[in-house]
């Protein structure tokens, strides 16, 4: 079996999966236990597909043509190459832990008909396996829709909540403006391709007739290109979408989305940046433009996550911060194509090593925060507290995830952002902008820490709240297949923070095909040849050194030794309740709540930044009300949809007749557009 097949039958088996769960969705315990299964089986095959074509020599596979749309140069073809492979991996790995993961969590909505949410999510993956698979523009936005719409509906799952269903309008205006630039952008290397097609081989050889006869038209095309990609990524300020999208989902599903669709902006981004457009000018400018985006994002998305009291609207910000990484290491491998084949490698190979790392630590989070949710019914981190001792394999767990996220050593965020801060001060030498850009994500991990240190601190440690004080008496953690998805993730967090280098050499094998401008480079050229560590090499010299294993070594021993005098030493210990200075506080009033943690520092960016619920009338400066994104973009959007929804609802009367006039009008509609742009 190819692994064409291999993926064909998964997204078969996906198909089939969700029909059954929804013929016997009645039961919730059969229609979770069938979902999977299912999962489960197309899970293996798409592991094996993307694994056997990782290890694979063969860099360009033929592509299979499933089926063919005459006269508009459209075709089903299939092709999984060693790019394509690589993000198999991931969805392999997170469609099974997150529906694992859903079995027991999904029993917390007894409201809601099982039927709307796992056919749905089975439909989901069958989508985004889909997407990274296909190699022509038509099918490709034919099942990027698919996966959008399927996400809506998972977003929307707890359907009585008004703020949920104000989330899913937003998310699927804001990311079908999005996919419409995107079409725009196809249709127009379409047209230009010599015989039109949609083709992804096509769209290459029209980009590259567009770079010598017409640059401008080419630079609005990637201009359309990256919005597209970059709203689907989360990227801010087109993804202000997502920490009101993200938070309304129930949390396996908020997991999967972290963990492979966000991703998917990724993929399209390096689809058309480095795999399509020629290397040229064209790479140097926009690689600026994506480092860019992605600083604003980390610094803007962060320092946002301080402010919020809703423990998976925090880490739905923290995320926005982590594609910003992303998309800085991206734009810096861009940049460095044409110049510096070695420093473009080390900047892609870091870009999606950190995307690698997020996909672990984001889900792993987004996991937890649905445990705090599945034993004390709250997001609310005011009304934790202290439920390490209740929930005590969770709480190791996002210990785990928050210091993976915030780049601390030894943990596997830690290996990627070093390797972009390596990127960014050795490229800075030569672009001063890109070691400010490096500078800031410095500081901002430190932030990012800060506010998991928030998260941690509100939910798991301190006194519990009023809410949950009677349930922290006992331990009590969440199901085995809840707390199983948690762990893996928490010991890869740890397993490729250690040893950085084997995802390293899959990434490697992953990106370096998509481009001839890495043709001449090597791993161990960049890296080094020590499989424990990673030494960084500029100019034929170890620019930086990183060994994880011995650093950990280090720091145990250091611990042990400071463990010891402390035993030595027998001081004395106590605990005793908090003093009010005499006065007695009720418990309710004497709990600190999270959002107590960095006031001052909010206070300090209260002038640029906004919180949720601040009155228009109280905003403290122009700059302030540009921020609000809502205000002035998605609020009068979602006004204008609503309207829009209203006066066509009035066409519904009921006779069959107009239903048909109806149809016939939009039939004439579709045909006058496709023709005007065919001819």
């Amino acid at each position: 079996m190819t692994p064409v097949q291999a993926v064909m039958h998964a997204v078969v088996l996906l198909v089939l999966g969700a029909v059954v769960t929804a013929v016997v969705s009645r039961s919730r315990s059969t229609c979770a236990y069938l979902a999977l299964l299912f999962v489960a089986a197309a899970s293996a095959l798409a592991l094996w597909g993307g694994a056997v074509r990782l290890l694979s020599s063969e860099l360009a596979p033929a592509p299979a043509t499933v089926a063919a749309v005459s006269g508009i140069g459209a075709s089903l073809t299939l092709a999984v190459d060693r790019f394509s492979g690589f993000f198999l991996l991931i969805i392999g790995v997170i469609a099974f832990l997150s529906t694992l993961y859903s079995t027991s969590y999904m029993r917390i909505y007894q409201r809601e008909h099982p039927a709307r949410f796992y056919p749905i999510l089975l439909l989901f993956f069958a989508g985004i396996i889909g997407v990274v698979t296909v190699r022509d523009w038509f099918f490709f936005l034919v099942f990027w829709e698919f996966m959008t719409i399927c996400s809506y509906f998972l977003v929307i799952y707890d359907k009585e909540n008004p703020s949920v269903l104000r989330a899913g309008f937003k998310y699927i205006v804001v990311t079908h403006v999005a996919t419409i630039l995107i079409l725009i952008a196809a249709v127009v290397l379409w047209h230009t391709a010599e015989p039109h097609s949609f083709s992804f081989a096509a769209s290459a050889q029209a980009m590259g007739k567009l770079a010598e006869t017409t640059p401008i038209a080419l630079h609005v095309l990637l201009a359309l290109w990256l919005i597209g990609f970059a709203t689907k990524a989360g990227i801010l300020p087109f993804g202000d979408w997502l920490p009101d999208a993200y938070p309304a989902a129930p949390s396996g599903a908020s997991a999967a989305f972290a963990g492979t669709m966000t991703n998917l902006g990724v993929y399209g981004l390096l689809r058309i940046f480095v795999d399509l457009l020629p290397g040229s000018q064209f790479s140097t400018v926009w690689g600026v433009a994506i480092a860019l985006l992605g600083t604003g994002s980390i610094f803007v998305a962060t320092l946002a996550s301080l402010s919020q009291g809703n423990a998976k609207r925090l880490i739905s910000f923290c995320i926005i911060g982590q594609m910003g990484y992303v998309f800085l290491a991206i734009g810096m491998g861009a940049y460095f194509m044409s110049s510096n084949p070695t420093l473009a490698l080390v900047g892609l190979l870091a870009g999606l090593f950190h995307l690698m790392n997020g996909v672990f630590y984001k889900s792993l989070l987004f996991f937890t925060t649905g445990s705090l949710r599945y034993r004390t019914g709250v997001g609310d981190l005011g009304m934790m507290g202290g439920l390490a001792r209740l929930l005590p394999v969770t709480a190791l767990m996002a210990g785990i995830g928050a210091l993976s996220i915030s780049g601390m050593p030894p943990f596997n965020g830690f290996s990627s952002k070093w390797l972009i801060y390596q990127v960014s001060v050795i490229g800075g030498i030569g672009f001063p902008l890109f070691l400010l850009f490096g500078l800031t994500a410095m500081f901002i991990s430190l932030v990012t820490l800060a506010a998991l240190f928030k998260y941690l601190g509100a939910a798991f440690l301190g006194q519990p709240s009023q809410h949950v004080a009677h349930l922290t008496e006992k331990r009590n953690d969440v199901p085995a297949s809840m707390q199983v998805p948690q762990v893996i993730l928490g010991l890869c967090c740890v397993a490729f923070g250690l040893f950085p280098m084997l995802p390293l050499t899959a990434v490697y094998r992953a990106v370096t095909p998509l481009t001839t401008a890495l043709s001449g480079t090597t791993l161990s050229g960049a890296l080094g040849t020590s499989a424990l560590g990673l030494t960084f090499t500029a100019d034929g010299a170890a620019a930086g050194v990183w060994h994880p294993l011995a650093s950990t070594v280090a720091l145990g021993i250091c611990m042990a030794i400071s463990y010891g005098i402390a035993r030595m030493a027998q001081a004395p210990s106590r605990v005793v309740p908090v003093w009010y200075c005499g006065v007695d506080l009720p418990q309710r009033l004497g709990h600190f709540h999270a959002h107590g943690f960095y006031e001052p520092f909010r206070r300090a960016f209260e002038r640029v930044y906004v919180t949720t619920g601040t009155p228009k009338t109280a905003y403290p400066t122009t700059l302030a009300k540009i921020f609000d994104v809502d205000a002035w973009l998605y609020g009068p959007l979602v006004k204008a949809g609503s309207r829009v929804a209203e006066r066509f609802s009035r066409s519904h009367v009921g006779i069959p007749q107009w239903y048909l006039v109806w149809q016939v009008v939009g039939m004439v509609l579709v045909l006058a557009v496709l023709f005007s742009v065919m001819r």
